[in-house]
């Protein structure tokens, strides 16, 4: 199923948009991906678990059997790569738009050390509201999101109780969201450094966030971080002034 807009501007469903091949499973869907021709590129954990569309539905490319262990999302990026995010295997997987794998991120089939007891060492059977303390990359990663300049994001972690958070006005940036309950074994440590994700955090630090991403300004180097902000906030506001009295970015810039 699809949706489609018309001119009403409401959405309506497209039923049978994605009709399955003869001997086609589809089981769960944990992820969709459009590019930039249009073309859909769905995932999901059964045997044919790449599968690419046109807007119309029709089938016109699968790969991917055997790679994964539990695909959890898809993306593709500002040049046309296609990024597989594997919650099961650890890992994140780079492929051409033809499913040749470029690029692997993480340990297939280890994930990182998070204080999560495992079952007969299987990293696929582990509950993540056990997570003790953060460790490196990767132990269950969630998404992946890259910037035009080729850097990547892999998120990692879901929170619950999300509706009354963004009521209250508290910051708290996640992967995703769930229905079960965070879990608790002792009451924690304070004012101690942390690592997170290969960042460390250290007492007096800033974090400054919003929803495109967040950073850890240093207590070492918060002066030095509000100047270089203020400087830029005054730059903008020069260019924004010369922007309102008709002047074009382009000049701005020097490009012409």
């Amino acid at each position: 199923m699809s949706a489609a807009q018309p001119s009403s501007g409401t959405w309506l469903p497209v039923e049978d948009w994605a009709p399955r091949p003869d001997g086609w499973e589809r089981r769960d869907v944990p992820g969709v991906a459009v590019d930039a021709s249009d073309r859909v590129w769905v995932i999901s954990r059964d045997e044919t678990p790449v599968t690419v569309r046109s807007s119309d539905g029709t089938v016109l490319d699968s790969w991917g059997a055997g790679v994964f262990a539990r695909p959890h999302s898809i993306r593709i990026d500002p040049f046309g790569f296609v990024w597989c995010v594997d919650d099961g295997d650890h890992t994140v997987r780079k492929f051409s738009a033809d499913g040749n794998l470029l690029m692997v991120l993480g340990d297939p089939g280890h994930g990182s050390d998070t204080g999560v007891v495992t079952v007969d060492g299987n990293y696929q059977k582990f509950d993540y509201r056990e997570v003790v303390f953060g460790g490196p990359p990767f132990n269950g990663p969630t998404d992946v999101c890259v910037l035009r300049d080729g850097t990547t994001f892999v998120t990692d972690g879901y929170v619950r109780d999300s509706d009354r958070i963004r009521e209250l006005g508290f910051p708290v940036f996640c992967a995703g969201v769930t229905l079960a309950a965070p879990g608790k074994r002792d009451q924690g440590v304070l004012q101690t450094g942390i690592e997170i994700g290969q960042v460390k955090v250290a007492p007096g630090d800033w974090i400054v966030a919003d929803g495109d991403g967040i950073v850890v300004v240093p207590l070492a180097s918060l002066g030095e971080t509000l100047a270089a902000a203020e400087g830029v906030e005054a730059r903008e506001a020069e260019l924004i002034k010369r922007a309102i009295d008709g002047q074009p970015t382009t000049v701005q810039l020097g490009l012409e």
